[in-house]
């Protein structure tokens, strides 16, 4: 007959009979986690294979905010960072794309643009937060079985599509001789969001 383990933050806990039972003691494990503390428990079979993870972590990424700069202006230069979580949007991700996100940089930094608002070069970092949320080592341990069951379990939800459209007024200051005509014809716009867990994803003027 097989056997589960049970781990919590990667240490054996128990060894369970039945999948359905040791999910069940991790289940119960995790409800006695005190308040303000982060832990995950994972079931794995006799092969390591990973089973299920019960966490109360989210997934937070990390946005490393840059500025070019230097004697070319052409070095990416530190000025800042912002946390951001990305639980949702990682848990959307197909089994293939979720092991291999170290080293997918465009949809790392996609997931990153999605959930922050900036205009300079960057880097986003998730790899570790996915692992610690998953309850393993590497990325590659995370099965195709356990992506299903954290999904069904946290029912992730995509980000919403909404489309604003505001009045705005612009006050000028224009110098003898400038039409005004020429500035609309001419005029840019940008909007950049100060809220989090809000990006802009387009513009258009009216």
């Amino acid at each position: 007959m097989s056997k589960f383990d049970v781990f919590q933050d990667r240490g054996h806990y128990a060894t369970i009979d039945t999948l359905e039972e040791a999910i069940s003691l991790a289940e119960v494990l995790l409800g006695g986690v005190q308040e303000g503390e982060e832990a995950t428990f994972s079931v794995h079979d006799e092969e390591g294979n990973l089973k299920a993870s019960l966490t109360n972590r989210r997934i937070i990424g990390t946005f490393h905010k840059q500025r070019w700069g230097g004697w070319k202006n052409d070095q990416a230069i530190s000025c800042g960072e912002e946390e951001f979580d990305a639980t949702n949007a990682v848990l959307l991700l197909e089994p293939n794309q979720l092991n291999e996100l170290a080293s997918m940089y465009e949809l790392t930094d996609a997931i990153g643009r999605d959930h922050v608002e900036w205009d300079g070069p960057f880097d986003v970092y998730l790899d570790e937060a996915v692992c610690a949320f998953f309850g393993v080592g590497y990325l590659e341990e995370i099965t195709p079985e356990a992506l299903a069951y954290v999904r069904s379990r946290y029912n992730p939800k995509p980000l919403e599509e909404h489309t604003l459209e505001v009045p705005v007024k612009i006050h000028l200051r224009v110098a003898p001789g400038v039409s005004v005509e020429d500035f609309l014809t001419n005029m840019s716009m940008r909007v950049l969001s100060q809220t989090p867990g809000i990006t802009v994803a387009g513009f258009e003027r009216a």
